[in-house]
């Protein structure tokens, strides 16, 4: 089912993926930033997946789809695991990037 919050999050999603790819293909003073804001929205839309994710497993096992319920569980899980590491390469630029421009 198509709702308003995912359609946005979905399109967070393929937009910071190509904030991302732009970052990476740019070469200048605003690489690092460009990738530590592409990281960081990633990981933020990327949490919020999983949380939606979460909920759409409760919501199943309560009805007694266990197995839409674990599929849901594994995505939303995966989810998580790919904002915890979008957030975690985003702080580690960030302090990469602030220990070389002397801040």
């Amino acid at each position: 089912m198509v709702t308003p919050t995912r359609v946005v999050l979905a399109l967070a999603i393929v937009l910071s993926l190509g904030l991302l790819v732009f970052g990476v293909i740019e070469r200048g003073r605003a690489q690092v930033p460009i990738l530590v804001s592409g990281a960081t929205i990633l990981g933020l839309s990327l949490v919020g997946a999983g949380l939606i994710g979460a909920r759409a497993a409760y919501a199943a096992g309560r009805r007694g789809a266990a197995g839409r319920a674990l599929l849901y569980a594994v995505l939303g899980g995966g989810c998580m695991l790919g904002a915890a590491g979008a957030l975690g390469g985003a702080v580690v630029l960030g302090m990469l990037y602030g220990s070389a421009s002397g801040r």
